[in-house]
């Protein structure tokens, strides 16, 4: 019974992270994210938080439809786009490289871009696809599927090394020095610390790969000023 109980509580806990996952990405979407998000998303966090303790700092109350273009421009924004390969040392062909391994993580699981979509380095795209492995993994384990549920895991783990928690840091950071106090440097701020809390649940070594980025700072330190010592 004590197993069993154990299992479900786990068997929840990835889906709530998947739901957490798909709220984030749908919080940096445009047009202007539904301000409800807000709401569920703490909420969401905070059962979450019952489970597993995780070190958030509070999102901002306000209304992200008066920032969204002040922070991220009607395109794209020089200062903080939302775009993976805008962090790194990349030449074109390196760019188009990274752009082709996501684009190879995405269809290995069967997922392909529709007309319209944004590059596969949008934050959005990234998220929604850690939300879909999450979600994956636990109809695996609810179905006994071990072995498949191990591969989305895996899949997730090694996507979040080689990727969000390499150029997130630095994309939170930019938002904290262009609009310090909004609500998306405070949603990018819970979005680090979520990610980062994931990563190391999954064993992930937290560290920077220096062919990835033009920051000068410790990746281990991720910020530490624009999130409060987290």
């Amino acid at each position: 019974m004590i197993g069993e109980n154990k299992e479900k509580v786990k068997l929840k806990e990835i889906k709530l992270r998947g739901v957490i996952y798909r709220l984030f990405a749908e919080s940096f979407k445009e047009p202007v994210p539904i301000f409800i998000m807000h709401h569920e998303l703490e909420m969401l966090l905070a059962e979450l938080s019952n489970i597993g303790e995780i070190p958030l700092p509070p999102i901002p109350v306000s209304d992200p439809s008066a920032e969204i273009h002040s922070v991220f421009g009607h395109n794209l924004s020089p200062d903080v786009p939302p775009y993976e390969t805008h962090y790194g040392k990349l030449d074109v062909f390196r760019s188009t490289q990274k752009l082709a391994n996501l684009s190879g993580f995405y269809r290995a699981f069967g997922l392909e871009p529709q007309a319209g979509d944004r590059r596969p380095d949008h934050l959005p795209i990234e998220l929604e696809f850690i939300s879909f492995l999450c979600l994956k993994e636990a109809l695996a384990l609810e179905r006994e599927e071990l072995e498949y549920a191990e591969i989305s895991r895996n899949a997730r783990s090694k996507f979040l090394s080689e990727h969000l928690c390499q150029w997130i840091p630095f994309f939170t950071e930019s938002l904290c020095q262009k609009a310090s106090g909004s609500y998306y440097a405070g949603l990018s701020k819970s979005l680090l610390a979520f990610i980062l809390w994931d990563a190391k649940s999954l064993g992930v070594e937290l560290k920077r790969d220096e062919s990835e980025t033009v920051r000068k700072e410790d990746p281990q330190d991720y910020c530490t000023s624009c999130l409060g010592g987290i």
